[in-house]
């Protein structure tokens, strides 16, 4: 058929808030083609207030689908962290979760994370 439509990626539920409900594997086709095309989803120059900046997308990380056994997530997050140093930096803690600086920081101060104070 010539003009046969699209299948839609999301399904309207009909509520109020929360009404779409969008498959898993398009969110997982959406999330591996932005780490690899992330040009694609730069917002233009001066699309925001303050445009001359360069605006970065996330890093969106897959997390494994190991998470209900805690031994094969630690092996997995020590094959991870093995070419990293002992002691990192926010930066480099930034870039190894994807999340943002506040993030980290915040972590820091509430205790999830261990920091050392430079002097």
């Amino acid at each position: 058929m010539k003009n046969a439509p699209k299948r839609p990626i999301f399904l309207h539920t009909g509520k109020k808030t929360r009404c779409c409900a969008i498959k898993k594997s398009d969110v997982i086709a959406f999330m591996n083609d932005r780490e690899v095309n992330p040009e694609k989803y730069i917002a233009p120059k001066n699309w925001y207030k303050y445009g001359s900046e360069m605006v970065r997308p996330y890093k969106i990380r897959i997390h494994p689908s190991c998470t209900k056994d805690e031994k094969k997530l630690r092996r997995y997050y020590e094959s991870m962290l093995v070419a990293l140093p002992d002691v990192m930096d926010v930066a480099a803690a930034v870039d190894f979760t994807g999340y943002n600086r506040r993030t980290v920081c915040q972590w820091i101060r509430v205790g999830k994370l261990k920091a050392l104070a430079l002097l």
